[in-house]
């Protein structure tokens, strides 16, 4: 009897381990979905991870040599803000016990730290106004007319008639004279309204825009097999240049250990961009911190 129970407590024991030890294959699963930018499996193998193991790591042994930080919140984060869904990303990359784990890595940090500023220049764009409250105009009171005032407001004089409402008196000989008329004074001149500037249409080319679309969408893979050779214009050239290294960066930030053909190709565009346009650089918020310090490293 005693044996047969300590059986079924091994067997539940080992139950038990094996469910707690599965989050681990499902977490693994959902970083090979991030590599391949498959943010819906993402989002899935995420969650269930998250729901057998919540406490994030800095480094975990994942199956066999495989070491890697177990972070699910940023990868529910990444794949929320790869479909467009900003609250969601925000809630996940500033989790409070997440955190600390995001800004430990380089990696991990720059695309956060991208990502939410332009979700929160996404959000403060579409945040409507609000509307002014409107001001009630206190009404005047009435004065109440004292002793002795008639209805139109005059003092009767004691021992004379009293007057009309035109103001002359009756029984008297001399009418009361209206004063002076004021001159009206003219109001002011409505103020005319300047009309608004208009605003300059994008001479980007079409292809370009589609581009700087896709990357900010989080589709790398579009943006990595753009033709920068298509564009006649040197200033388009060099933009075209630009957003594909900077998809390829962000593509060997996401493969890890296997990314450094992607890092090499994203060097190659920046040494390109940098010789057709020697002075600039690139816009801080459009791309991450890692990138903009990857392009003035790269000689």
């Amino acid at each position: 009897m005693l044996r047969a129970r300590g059986l079924v407590l091994l067997l539940g024991l080992g139950a038990a381990f094996t469910a707690h030890a599965d989050y681990k294959r499902t977490y693994a699963e959902g970083l090979d979905a991030a590599r391949a930018e498959d943010w819906g499996t993402v989002r899935q193998k995420m969650q269930e991870a998250l729901a057998e193991e919540g406490a994030p790591a800095a480094k975990v042994r994942l199956y066999g040599t495989r070491f890697d930080a177990y972070v699910p919140q940023y990868y529910l984060g990444l794949a929320a803000y790869k479909q467009g869904n900003c609250a969601e990303a925000i809630s996940n990359w500033e989790n409070a016990a997440a955190r600390p784990i995001i800004a430990g890595s380089d990696t991990l940090s720059g695309v956060a730290n991208a990502g939410l500023a332009d979700c929160r220049t996404r959000l403060a764009a579409t945040t409507p106004a609000p509307r002014p409250t409107p001001v009630v105009p206190t009404p005047t009171p009435t004065p109440t007319p004292g002793p002795g005032t008639t209805s139109t407001g005059t003092q009767a004089v004691a021992g004379t008639t009293s007057t009309t409402q035109t103001g002359v008196r009756t029984g008297t000989t001399n009418p009361v004279r209206p004063g002076p008329t004021p001159t009206p004074v003219p109001a002011p001149p409505k103020p005319v309204p300047t009309p608004p500037e208009p605003v300059a249409a994008s001479t980007a080319p079409e292809a370009l825009s589609r581009a700087l679309d896709a990357y900010l969408a989080g589709r790398y893979t579009e943006v990595a097999a753009l033709d920068p050779g298509q564009f006649s214009d040197k200033r388009a050239r060099y933009h075209a240049l630009l957003v594909r290294a900077a998809a390829r960066h962000t593509q060997s930030q996401l493969q890890g250990s296997s990314g450094s053909a992607a890092l090499a190709a994203a060097q190659g565009d920046i040494r390109a961009a940098k010789a057709l346009a020697p002075g600039q650089q690139p816009d801080a918020a459009l791309y991450s911190p890692r990138f903009v310090t990857l392009y003035a490293q790269t000689r």
